[in-house]
């Protein structure tokens, strides 16, 4: 006896566009799902045009390949937390972050600043990220994110 599976019903959203920056003339179509919720882009695919012309016009289950990733946080809330640090002049000098550069910093904060239950996310690339306080000292705004079953 075969065991039933539990359907459910997410929101999400369809992307189709065109790939036009490839030298051929066939090109490409891509096509990606998104969930809503977790804001996860779960399904990815590049599709030959003549595959993809094939598919919407009546021929049905074409084969293509799929990229797959985030399944086991799909239909799940993302909830984000939003935190600011701030290092004086001596807590920079005293960790060897002088040379306070983007990428160090962001290593600085994956090595130091994890939170249990939390994915950190620390891209430090937006304009308010780093701000410099005058006294040599520096405030990183960064943020931890996770996924949730209920909002």
């Amino acid at each position: 006896m075969k065991k039933k599976t539990k359907e459910s019903s997410i929101p999400a959203t369809l992307s189709i566009s065109r790939v036009s920056h490839l030298p051929s003339n066939e090109g490409l179509v891509h096509l990606s799902i998104r969930d809503k919720r977790s804001h996860i882009q779960f399904i990815d695919a590049e599709i030959p045009m003549a595959i993809f012309a094939n598919a919407i016009t009546g021929l049905g289950e074409v084969p293509i390949r799929i990229r797959v990733q985030g399944l086991p946080f799909v239909g799940k809330y993302k909830q984000v937390e939003h935190v600011s640090i701030t290092l004086s002049k001596l807590e920079i000098k005293k960790l060897k972050l002088n040379q306070h550069t983007r990428e160090n910093l962001e290593q600085y904060l994956v090595e130091n600043y994890q939170k249990d239950g939390w994915f950190i996310n620390p891209y430090l690339g937006s304009q308010d990220s780093i701000q410099y306080n005058g006294k040599g000292g520096i405030t990183i705004n960064f943020s931890y994110y996770r996924y949730n079953k209920t909002f």
